[in-house]
């Protein structure tokens, strides 16, 4: 047998390496089992992000929502709007209608009362001037009152 010494001697270099070969796996398991902790922290702030995130969209998408109702309210009280608006501009064409009948009918009616008057006018006229001679034939004046009814006689005559 071989004393021990010489056995560590043929084997130095070996057990060296593997030693070395320890020490590096250890450093390595060391500096993975770090980097495993960085990447999970990592990780959980990126989680809790994303859980922010999620609450975030849901806040927003319940602001989407009641703004969306907000808007088909708006939506049916514009189309309510929108058909009392059309009626009142029906009623006000009708109402305009009626006002122009009127006016025309006001025209008409002061074309008529202008001739009228002018025909009051003359029979005015002719009877002042009927009056005027009956009047003078009353005093005896029958070339006066000729004259006079001579005088109107195109008034009567217009006025017939």
């Amino acid at each position: 047998m071989k004393p021990r010494a010489s056995l560590w001697r043929r084997h130095r270099r070996g057990l060296a390496a593997g030693g070395a070969a320890v020490l590096v796996a250890i450093a390595l398991g060391t500096w993975g089992l770090h980097d495993l902790a960085a990447t999970n922290a990592t990780e959980e702030r990126t989680r809790a992000e994303l859980r922010s995130t999620r609450a975030e969209g849901h806040t927003l998408s319940a602001d989407l929502n009641r703004a969306l109702t907000d808007l088909a309210a708006l939506d049916v009280q514009l189309t309510a709007r929108t058909a009392q608006r059309d009626q009142l501009i029906e009623e006000t064409q009708l109402v305009a209608g009626e006002l122009v009948a009127a006016r025309d009918a006001l025209v008409t009616a002061g074309l008529q009362l202008g001739e009228r008057t002018a025909a009051a006018v003359q029979i005015r006229e002719c009877l002042d001037g009927i009056s005027a001679g009956l009047n003078a034939l009353s005093v005896g004046d029958s070339g006066a009152a000729l004259a006079r009814v001579r005088a109107v006689a195109g008034a009567c005559e217009a006025a017939a």
